[in-house]
């Protein structure tokens, strides 16, 4: 066998092999992405982020001093519309029990993504952190809600603060 020979040979092996393993680190990376860009989003229900807020912030919620803003990752629960009045607190936005119906869960991706479909109606939307629940209240006595309507997808960023500290 010739130099020649031996070389194309050497160098059409090492061709195969690098296509072989870029072939498959993006079979790896596409199966790593996340629900954001793989599934289609659904026709009716919710989808959205979940970010995690810790720090100092002014009150247009732009970070003032040391602290973070990230996605995270969580276990979402979905409950009928949920009043103060219709759930035990425990200290803060946490909640010991809730005393509504769970309608669904869902756990959001690594970058915070989540979404669900849902019947047309009014609901809360909680999290668990520390084994309670935490949902911020509104300021008509509603955690967190959401309000489905028909053929409709509701977007929502569902913020989890209460590490936050906002100045007044």
């Amino acid at each position: 066998m010739n130099s020649w020979t031996l070389y194309f040979r050497i160098n059409y092996l090492s061709f195969i092999v690098v296509f072989l393993l870029l072939s498959c680190a993006e079979s790896v990376l596409h199966t790593q992405a996340s629900l954001e860009e793989d599934q289609p989003k659904p026709k009716q229900g919710v989808a959205g982020h979940i970010v995690f807020r810790q720090g100092q912030f002014d009150q247009q919620g732009k970070l003032v001093g040391n602290g973070r803003v990230m996605a995270v990752q969580r276990e979402l629960y979905i409950f009928e519309a949920t009043s103060f009045q219709e759930a035990e607190i425990s200290t803060g936005s946490f909640i010991k029990l809730i005393h509504t119906k769970l309608i669904d869960s869902i756990k959001s991706d690594k970058d915070g993504y989540f979404q669900l479909p849902l019947k047309p109606g009014m609901y809360s939307v909680f999290v668990k952190e520390n084994e309670q629940y935490y949902s911020p209240l509104n300021d008509d006595g509603w955690f967190s809600p959401i309000i489905i309507t028909k053929d409709s997808l509701t977007e929502m960023e569902f913020t989890i603060d209460y590490l936050a500290k906002y100045e007044d």
